[in-house]
């Protein structure tokens, strides 16, 4: 994926969308916006703060990871409620941040999904296309 000129933002919707989403920069590349009824069940595309922290440390990356929505909840019709089972991350290599606010690559794949639990595999890469991460999800949708 290339790096984005400027980001592709998830809508701010009242009372749908968390308002934590004002802190971050997402670029969809692939996949829709939550509750659009889609028949995707993936997210590729780009993270960054809005405002780059003074530091950038592995916390401020695993915030940018949990900014994003769970994969499948984009193929519902109605928000619904939606909670993380477990979450896993793994750091395989250092981060090394050079720019004052990178944009990190996230590309996550639905895996499994069936009686309202999902598992999901991510895979993160630093802005010189090194993996940094790799994140295991399970979700739960409640209706």
């Amino acid at each position: 994926m290339a790096i984005p000129k400027k980001a592709k933002f998830i809508p701010q919707i009242p009372k749908v969308t968390p308002n934590f989403f004002r802190h971050f920069e997402l670029a969809i590349e692939q996949g829709q916006i939550p509750f659009s009824w889609s028949k995707h069940s993936h997210y590729h595309g780009w993270m960054r703060f809005k405002q780059p922290p003074a530091t950038f440390t592995p916390t401020h990356l695993v915030t940018m990871i949990d900014c994003w929505p769970p994969a499948i909840i984009q193929q519902l019709k109605l928000p619904a409620p939606v909670s993380t089972v477990s979450w896993d991350i793994e750091f395989v290599q250092p981060l090394e941040v050079t720019e004052e606010n990178p944009w990190f690559g996230y590309q996550v794949d639905t895996k499994l999904a069936v009686d309202g639990y999902a598992h999901t595999e991510a895979t993160i890469w630093d802005d010189k296309q090194r993996v940094v991460a790799l994140s295991r999800q399970t979700i739960a949708v409640f209706d």
